[in-house]
């Protein structure tokens, strides 16, 4: 288990994008900028900073310079190998989002999910209290009765509701039949013996990474009959709320949220504790050291813009998912980037940019700063985008009918 707080304690209302739209100033001339400045900007730069770390904040006329080209939502895909895991995550997110929504008519606007060390970790932009339960209701009702895909596949509300009802579904078929959860383990291990729906780049062998993939697998399998049971246990879930700064709630102008965006909880929370972890992993999987451990995480969307430059980051040099360490690799089965959103504090996770935590922090400063300053430097920069909306990709039927 991480060796951190799983639960909120402070039941804030969080808003959920709704709200009216407010100007990224203060009164004045001034921008207001999360976090300290770089040791680089001018002095003279007319800008405001409150907080002690780096978090993204602008407005939509900035958001809008970020060269971007807009795409349909794309075609169906396969998800085989090691990507059956994100995809069975992307479901779990999908579930969670739906449930809370029916249970408590509240929005985590996303949730996101990953396997680590023998344990199913969730998080939410929002609400992540609820989480739990929310679970707990979308997987005790009933979803037999699937709702067609719509004709019209840039209708967000259709297609959503079409998914969230398919997700829940297969989530059930997958780890409630013992039938479909044999033939599930059988052909990831099948398509990963062939190379297909691996990580890109890892020192294993593909015994390793289906040896990673079906433990996988199973503590999935093992947290859903859990929570699907009439009294649900929860050991095997670990939830990480967003991070928050309390000391800009006076400060932030009327109707600005603040959060951490989903994934970037779990990996903050890695971060913290990821020599411990990656110890008791390779003890656990009885890799030598300096072999890979894979980290796969998914949710109902793709990451935004923020959330994908900083995973850039956390996979260049000492970052948490720098390949050359010899530790942590992070699996994704999309290399999709959503939108940017505007009149939003969302905090960096800096903790996982670099092991030293004052290069961390430079390296979180410069991240905010390219938004602001150099956009076509960017991750997302003239990347496609989904105009319609961020979900993550449709699979298509595979081979295998049973799933």
């Amino acid at each position: 288990m991480f060796r951190v707080n799983t639960f909120n304690g402070s039941h804030y209302p969080a808003k959920t994008g709704d709200e009216g739209q407010a100007q990224n100033n203060v009164p004045g001339t001034s921008q207001l900028v999360i976090g300290p400045p770089s040791s680089e900007i001018p002095a003279h730069t007319n800008c405001s900073f409150i907080g002690s770390r780096p978090a993204f904040y602008a407005s939509q006329t900035m958001v809008e310079a970020i060269p971007r080209t807009n795409i349909p939502p794309s075609l169906p895909k396969q998800y085989q190998g090691f990507n059956r895991i994100c995809q069975s995550l992307r479901h779990i997110a999908t579930s969670v989002n739906w449930g809370m929504i029916g249970l408590k008519s509240l929005r985590p606007i996303e949730v996101q999910a990953s396997v680590i060390n023998g344990q199913l970790h969730v998080s939410s932009n929002f609400h992540s209290e609820h989480i739990q339960e929310s679970l707990h209701f979308a997987l005790t009702r009933d979803t037999e009765r699937p709702i067609p895909y719509p004709g019209n596949r840039k209708s967000k509300a259709l297609v959503e509701e079409s998914r969230n009802r398919r997700h829940v579904a297969k989530l059930k078929e997958n780890f409630l039949n013992q039938d479909r959860f044999e033939v599930l383990k059988q052909n990831t291990i099948s398509e990963i013996a062939k190379g297909l729906g691996c990580p890109v780049e890892n020192n294993l062998s593909r015994q390793e990474l289906s040896e990673q993939a079906i433990a996988a697998l199973h503590i999935l399998h093992k947290v859903i009959q859990a929570a699907s049971q009439a009294k649900p246990s929860f050991e095997s879930l670990i939830i990480h709320p967003p991070f928050r700064d309390a000391s800009l709630d006076d400060i932030l102008p009327d109707g600005i949220n603040q959060t951490m965006h989903a994934e970037q909880n779990i990996q903050k929370a890695l971060a913290g504790d990821k020599e411990f972890q990656y110890q008791e992993l390779i003890a656990k999987l009885g890799l030598q050291e300096g072999k890979h451990v894979i980290v796969p995480i998914a949710g109902k969307y793709v990451p935004c813009a923020t959330c994908s430059e900083v995973e850039s980051e956390a996979k260049g040099v000492d970052g948490l998912f720098d390949p050359n360490r010899g530790k942590f690799i992070l699996h994704r089965s999309t290399q999709r980037i959503g939108m940017a959103f505007w009149d939003e504090v969302q905090h960096i996770a800096i903790e996982g940019l670099d092991a030293d935590q004052e290069k961390a922090l430079a390296k979180g400063i410069a991240i905010r700063d390219r938004f602001y300053e150099k956009p076509e430097k960017l991750q997302a920069s003239h990347r496609e985008m989904v105009e319609d909306y961020s979900f993550d990709t449709d699979s298509a039927c595979s081979d295998d009918s049973t799933l």
